[in-house]
């Protein structure tokens, strides 16, 4: 497992979360990606680099072959290979850092960007560096993207709320949420 330079604990340690950017290109896969199959869950990887102690979102996969249902998603074979391709695939610096999935509302069921049980045991036998969890609901009323205390981001596109929360690995094998920053969705009119 590969572990986050020393100097982003540095950071840590001062009570600063960890940067993770998202890019554009990456930002819009996800949102698509999830609205495809809005009320069972996404599931993609995210593609990526470290960068001044922090992480570096280039571009998003979906994984079409993922198992969907309405409260989890689970990994086969086929999206075993898909990642073992994008790893391999890895040009510039870029490379395999993690993964996403959506927590979509479900009948009573508003399912926040918390990590459940299963999230954190799926991230602790993984290797990679952050995770996302993408909360999407039916769309009450429109909202401006914008960041949140907590570090997430929040907004609304087309006719549903999305809130977005990264995690990563601590040199404590914990998992922390880091701070969202994506330009081209809080520059969205």
């Amino acid at each position: 497992i590969e572990r986050l330079p020393a100097k982003v604990f540095k950071l840590l340690r001062n009570n600063r979360l960890m940067k993770v950017r998202i890019s554009g290109d990456a930002f819009g896969v996800m949102l698509a990606s999830s609205i495809e199959v809005y009320k069972k869950e996404a599931f993609g990887f995210l593609i990526g680099r470290q960068h001044n102690g922090g992480l570096v979102i280039d571009n998003a996969v979906p994984s079409q072959s993922a198992e969907r249902g309405f409260t989890e998603v689970s990994l086969n074979d086929r999206t075993n290979q898909l990642r073992d391709i994008l790893s391999r695939l890895g040009t510039n610096g870029s490379r395999v850092i993690g993964d996403y999935h959506t927590h979509p509302d479900w009948g009573k069921n508003q399912y926040k960007t918390v990590a459940s049980e299963s999230d954190l045991l799926r991230m602790r036998k993984d290797d990679g560096l952050v995770y996302l969890i993408i909360a999407i609901s039916d769309k009450k009323r429109g909202r401006p993207w914008h960041y949140r205390s907590d570090g997430g981001l929040a907004g609304s596109f087309d006719n549903y709320w999305f809130e977005i929360a990264a995690y990563y690995r601590n040199s404590c094998e914990q998992f922390n949420k880091g701070r969202l920053v994506c330009p081209s969705a809080t520059l969205r009119k």
